[in-house]
């Protein structure tokens, strides 16, 4: 059990890190106005994830909001504390350990849950009004909320209880062109990890069996072309989109998976 506060506690030792890093720094450039930056992000990502040692796959969709509060912690470098709701599709996961088979189809695999997480953003290199390059990392979290289902077909009561969760970890180079008045068109080259757990447990009467589905997701790299709208100091629109390609494994070719994200943010 204590293994799932892990990536929760991961999270709170990063803020605890850089706060002991900046308050030095705070105190010596006290007349320096602290940035802050909130901002409302809508994603869909549409990933393949495997299963049992990788010998079966089926996709994971989900759809979530993000509320963002972003700070400059020093110089170009802003660090963001994530909070946020997601539904997430699991349809097409079967459980072939307990007492009967159990496999996710229609609208049963479809689970809301809540994400935490945390993101950082550092200038490297930049020349006004003409380019930009950085560095990015996020970590999510998805906490999915404990579903019960009731399966009524059969002879005897059946009753399925399960509580999924997933991770995911993007991290890379920027580089971003700030050549037009209110347009910056940029490119993310990202590690793009997914994983995670679904805990199944299903009792029939006196019979009553658990398993734990480890999964991941197949692509590890992402392209990200993307651009954002500024008309003013405070106000900016940022759309997104990623391609996720993958080798296809004993099948020939690749495949990709793919998200989507539009985010606002206000600055003051």
């Amino acid at each position: 059990m204590k293994r799932k506060l892990l990536p929760l506690g991961a999270i709170l030792l990063s803020f605890l890190f850089m706060g002991l890093v900046t308050v030095p720094l705070c105190a010596e450039e006290e007349e320096k106005k602290l940035a802050v930056k909130p901002g409302l992000s809508v994603e869909y990502i549409s990933r393949t994830i495997s299963w049992d040692e990788d010998k079966y796959s089926s996709r994971l969709k989900s759809t979530f909001g993000l509320l963002d509060l972003k700070f400059e912690v020093q110089e170009k470098l802003f660090l963001s504390a994530l909070i946020g709701y997601s539904s997430s599709d699991f349809n097409g996961l079967v459980f072939r350990q307990l007492p009967f088979f159990v496999a996710f189809e229609d609208e049963g695999g479809i689970i809301s849950g809540y994400l935490l997480g945390a993101e950082l953003n550092k200038t490297i290199l930049e020349r006004p009004d003409t380019y930009e390059i950085g560095l990015m990392a996020q970590f999510v979290y998805y906490l999915g909320s404990r579903m019960t289902w009731e399966i009524t077909e059969l002879n005897e009561k059946m009753t399925l209880e399960g509580k999924p969760n997933w991770m995911r970890a993007v991290a890379g180079p920027y580089f971003c062109y700030r050549g037009y008045e209110y347009w910056s068109p940029y490119l993310f080259i990202n590690f793009n990890k997914l994983w995670g757990k679904f805990e199944m447990t299903e009792t029939i009467v006196d019979l009553t069996g658990t398993e734990d589905k480890k999964i991941k997701g197949k692509a590890l790299l992402g392209i990200s072309i993307g651009t954002t709208y500024e008309p003013s100091t405070h106000f900016s629109l940022q759309s997104e989109a990623t391609i996720l390609p993958f080798d296809k494994g004993q099948e020939a070719g690749w495949r990709l998976d793919f998200g989507i994200r539009v985010k606002a943010i206000y600055s003051f």
